[in-house]
């Protein structure tokens, strides 16, 4: 083998520039870009990147990818860095409750195209939305359990994945077993207060499983999370990297719902 690479399709919402209507596409989340050793610095992954781009070109949908080895190469075939802050939590907050999340995904993805719609027409930019689905939760939910039970030969058991207001807010998480990490995939919220609250339930069930901190990439409220005691951080690796094929410069294109759930 000389070069690997392997996607997930996902529903992605447009709207492109002068558009009036939202445009459903599929997005080709890019989870693994690999060369082995003996294969590397030959130009087999540009090429592999490089046809990958002309194939999804054709199709006019969007794509994303998670680079650890900083931007320039990814940039060079379209996909483009956009904001890496992570909110981390280590302190303790009130606690709270933690239903189930997956049943509230629905009326999420309804909410979010809405949201989109909602905007004014655009003559210069390009909005853009992985679409939070019950089954993107579901595969980060399987993948953590499986990192415990299998990889990490624990006996945890993982049991709780949100939390939920009577208001309709709600997170979504997940686990970074090898962090010991709670890991927020969605953070639906309209105020600061139902944030906070949610933020304390899930901090609370990450303790009492051995998980004491808690993580929120680009999360909304920032500001009232770190007056709270969380630590901004600009991360190094996992760079949230987007190509939207028509609008290869990346330049005019808002990428919403930049948080963790479309990771890979």
């Amino acid at each position: 083998m000389r070069a690997h690479l392997e996607s997930f399709c996902r529903r992605a919402i447009v709207r492109r520039r002068g558009a009036e209507a939202v445009e459903e596409v599929t997005c080709h989340s890019i989870g693994t870009v690999f060369c082995p050793p003996t294969q590397r610095n030959r130009g087999y992954a540009t090429g592999l990147m490089r046809a990958l781009a002309q194939e999804l070109q054709e199709l006019r949908g969007v794509s994303n990818l998670y680079s650890d080895i900083g931007a320039e190469f990814y940039a060079r075939h379209g996909w483009h860095v956009y904001s890496p802050v992570s909110v981390r939590f280590t302190q303790a907050l009130p606690s709270g409750a933690a239903p189930e999340i997956a049943a509230y995904a629905e009326q999420d993805c309804e909410r979010v195209v809405q949201q989109m719609q909602a905007l004014p027409v655009s003559a210069s930019h390009v909005h853009v939305a992985i679409l939070p689905e019950a089954c993107v939760y579901a595969w980060h939910f399987a993948r953590a359990r499986f990192e415990c039970s299998i990889v990490h030969g624990s006996d945890l058991r993982l049991e709780h994945f949100g939390a939920a207001l009577a208001d309709g807010s709600f997170l979504a998480w997940t686990y970074d077993v090898r962090q010991g990490t709670v890991v927020v995939l969605r953070a639906a919220v309209e105020s600061q207060e139902s944030l906070l609250a949610l933020t304390a339930a899930a901090m609370e069930v990450g303790r009492k499983v051995g998980f004491n901190e808690l993580v929120f990439w680009n999360p909304p409220f920032e500001q009232a999370l770190i007056a709270a005691g969380a630590e901004r951080v600009v991360r190094t690796g996992s760079l949230p990297s987007l190509c939207v094929f028509g609008e290869e410069d990346g330049e005019h294109v808002e990428w919403l719902l930049n948080e963790k759930f479309p990771w890979v």
